[in-house]
């Protein structure tokens, strides 16, 4: 004699189910792996493009930084080359170099490094990085005595930019730089008129 066994309806449904979520499940994973693989994006306020070029753009900087190798001597204890002028990304992400070398064959920190010299758009202007460093820490000391309110640098435009409460005190310190800064050029600094007080420098 034959013995039969019979499920009932409640025990059969959630096996059926388990069984097709299962399957669903595995459908899902098939077409993930099957699917084109997209960077991801960890600039999510930019386009995936944007923020791809401004994640090598920032490897190319720490790369960069680490063949100028350390100078516990200088400000920042970083090493930078005297033709060196600073760095900034545009919008669409690009990231350029400024030198203070007209000819770019003749950059003395040109890299071979592909991280570095396939993500560099160079970029001449007049000053170096150290000479904008130095004119900031030196200005910052003085701040009080000119109702500076701030005082960094502005890489994109190769300038100390030095903010005032009033900016009627703008000549007096252009008259101080001219007599207790040696080397100084006019064109090293620009003024804004700014209420914002800041830590001027470190």
């Amino acid at each position: 004699m034959v013995k039969v066994t019979t499920m009932s309806c409640e025990k059969i449904f959630p096996i059926m189910l388990s069984t097709l979520l299962l399957a669903i499940a595995l459908l899902f994973f098939a077409i993930a792996q099957s699917a084109p693989r997209r960077p991801p994006n960890n600039y999510p306020y930019m386009d995936a493009e944007t923020s791809q070029r401004f994640a090598a753009g920032q490897a190319a900087i720490d790369a960069l930084l680490q063949e100028f190798g350390e100078n516990n001597e200088a400000i920042d204890g970083v090493n930078y080359p005297d033709d060196y002028g600073g760095r900034y990304f545009d919008k669409q992400g690009y990231l350029y170099i400024i030198t203070t070398k007209e000819n770019f064959d003749d950059i003395s920190f040109l890299s071979d490094n592909p991280v570095i010299k396939d993500c560099v758009i160079y970029k001449y202007a007049p000053h170096s990085y150290k000479e904008l460093r130095r004119l900031q820490v030196f200005l910052s000391d003085y701040g009080l005595d000119f109702g500076i309110s701030y005082i960094g640098i502005a890489e994109t435009q190769n300038v100390v930019g030095v903010g005032l409460l009033t900016l009627r005190n703008k000549e007096a310190i252009l008259h101080f730089l001219r007599n207790n800064y040696k080397g100084f050029d006019e064109s090293m600094v620009v003024f804004a008129q700014s209420e914002r007080a800041v830590q001027l420098a470190n």
